[in-house]
């Protein structure tokens, strides 16, 4: 397979994923999992548990050296993982995350026994690695930035609703990354825009199951004053929406990759109907 982020090294990884927290085991582990087929997602995982552990050791170690925020050995460790996830979510084709969310899931029902204070490690009251300590806050963080890059926008959607879709934590429960672009489409004074039909297209073709749950108990969110919510009757509009596209695409709609993704999120959306109207 070809590399996904286009790298064999961490070393070489560093003009492309400037991101990443480079010259470090984990990127390395990271980078070697995504990039090679014989090396899987579960892998990757008994290799970081050892630098796990190693951490955790050098944190008890030194846990009189450090203030309270944790800037030791093992918080460290969780921030790294994290914001290399991340940094490969936004890189890695949207098509080709796979192994990246199975490493999540094989990651988060991974506990480590502490041999230091007993029962399992913690950082601040998250349990490593089943509450994905930081993980969550590099996405959050993420998203509350300004996007430059589209595309790394879009793939990091893709990934956010793979998690979503599959119950990763709360993701499944509440809305949050895919609430604006699919009730913005749907506005009165909405002017068609190539990225939000793409991530309204890419919710529904990796979370479609999500989205319908959304829509079916009208989640809504708050957002300063701006209260922004499903509702049942999106799901018959977001597909006339998408019809309409390809029927009668638009210079935003009409290049052949959106063009793709338009099929595919009808697709989905059929798929989920005919389960529902059984």
């Amino acid at each position: 397979m070809a590399s996904a982020v286009g790298v064999t090294s961490v070393s070489e990884s560093r003009a492309l994923i400037d991101d990443m927290r480079t010259n470090c085991p984990e990127a390395a582990l990271l980078v070697k999992m995504i990039n090679r087929d014989d090396f899987s997602a579960a892998q990757a995982v008994d290799q970081i548990l050892p630098l796990t552990k190693a951490a955790a050791d050098e944190a008890f170690r030194t846990r009189d050296q450090h203030g309270p925020y944790h800037a030791d050995a093992l918080w460290l460790h969780a921030d790294t993982v994290g914001a290399n996830i991340v940094a490969l979510a936004r890189r890695v084709p949207h098509g080709q995350q796979s192994k990246l969310v199975d490493f999540v899931l094989h990651l988060q029902k991974t506990t480590v026994p502490d041999s230091n204070r007993g029962g399992n490690l913690q950082l601040d009251g998250a349990i490593f690695w089943a509450d994905m300590p930081e993980m969550s806050l590099k996405l959050s963080e993420y998203q509350s930035m300004v996007h430059e890059n589209k595309q790394h926008f879009e793939n990091c959607h893709a990934f956010v609703a793979q998690l979503s879709e599959i119950a990763f934590q709360r993701y499944s429960e509440v809305i949050g990354w895919n609430v604006y672009p699919m009730t913005r489409v749907l506005e009165d004074d909405y002017v068609l825009s190539r990225e939000h039909v793409r991530l309204l297209c890419i919710w529904l073709i990796y979370a479609p199951n999500k989205v319908w749950s959304d829509a079916q108990q009208r989640r809504s969110r708050k957002t300063g004053t701006t209260v922004r919510e499903f509702k049942p009757e999106f799901w018959s509009q977001w597909k006339e929406l998408l019809q309409n596209c390809q029927k009668t695409p638009s210079p935003e709609t009409s290049d052949q990759d959106t063009q793709a993704l338009l099929r595919r999120a009808l697709g989905s959306i059929s798929k989920i109907e005919a389960i529902e109207n059984k």
